[in-house]
């Protein structure tokens, strides 16, 4: 075997480093292909035809107003959102309501547009006002207009039983508040004295000459206090909890009734109406 010449030598390494060479070139990235650069779009020249000038003989200049107030609407609030234009035109209708309303009560004395209002003394913080819709149904009731057995109302409503009953769902409900509200509850006899109050100056007259009427006991008057007061309290609370037992004896009241008793245990069992 003869041994390789120097040219054969140079040429072996110059093909191993093109090797080398192509090998580094294949793992190096390839760079991202780059889209051609968009083309400045040359603006063609305006070929639309001059405007005439104005019919009245005015400069060439000149705007045409009745275009000028086209262009006004347009560009105006209720033209932009039509939305915005049934607002204002609602509230221009209210407006002559009220207007028409007041005029109305101007010329007739006796039409009252407001119910009457529920007074708070002292007034609280953090309970809202009954809803007026309740405190017109408190004095639409036709009380005791539909009465069974009013023989036997005097004996039930009047018991001692019968209080302790009414005194106890009472106090399930000042209990739940007091734990659930903790200082708030305080506000408990604020509303209590409004309430009361509210019962003797406007409920108290009718209900008395009902008793009356139906010639019961006027000892009933303050049994129907209690209950009116404590249905009003659950819807002051209505929050904490749902109405349940004294609405239960509200709705035999707007009936024309008179709850005297409960059969069964509480919570299961019906109220006794008369």
């Amino acid at each position: 075997m003869q041994p390789r010449t120097p040219a054969l030598r140079v040429h072996a390494h110059e093909a191993r480093t093109n090797r080398h060479e192509r090998q580094n070139q294949a793992l190096k990235p390839q760079p991202r292909a780059t889209k051609a650069p968009n083309q400045r779009q040359v603006s063609q020249p305006d070929t639309a035809p001059q405007r005439a000038p104005p019919a009245s003989g005015g400069k060439p200049g000149d705007t045409n107003p009745d275009k000028e107030v086209n262009r006004a609407q347009r560009l105006s609030p209720t033209a932009v959102y039509p939305t915005r234009r049934r607002a204002m035109c609602h509230r221009e209708n209210e407006s002559c309501l009220r207007l028409l309303l007041g005029y109305t009560a101007l010329r007739s004395p006796n039409l009252s547009t407001s119910s009457v209002k529920l007074h708070y003394p002292d007034s609280p913080h953090y309970r809202k006002p009954l809803p007026e819709s309740r405190v017109d149904e408190l004095l639409a009731v036709d009380w005791f207009a539909s009465l069974e057995h009013p023989q036997i109302i005097a004996a039930s409503a009047l018991s001692p039983e019968w209080e302790d009953f009414t005194l106890e769902r009472r106090n399930d409900l000042t209990a739940l508040v007091s734990v659930r509200l903790q200082q708030r509850g305080s506000e408990w006899n604020k509303c209590a004295r409004a309430f009361s109050a509210f019962f003797d100056e406007h409920l108290a007259p009718s209900v008395s000459q009902r008793l009356v009427e139906a010639h019961l006991p006027t000892e009933l008057l303050k049994v129907v206090a209690w209950d009116i007061v404590s249905y009003m309290q659950e819807l002051n609370y209505a929050d904490i909890r749902r109405p349940s037992f004294f609405q239960s004896l509200w709705l035999s009241y707007q009936s024309g009734r008179f709850p005297c008793g409960w059969d069964g245990d509480y919570p299961e069992g019906t109220l006794v109406s008369a």
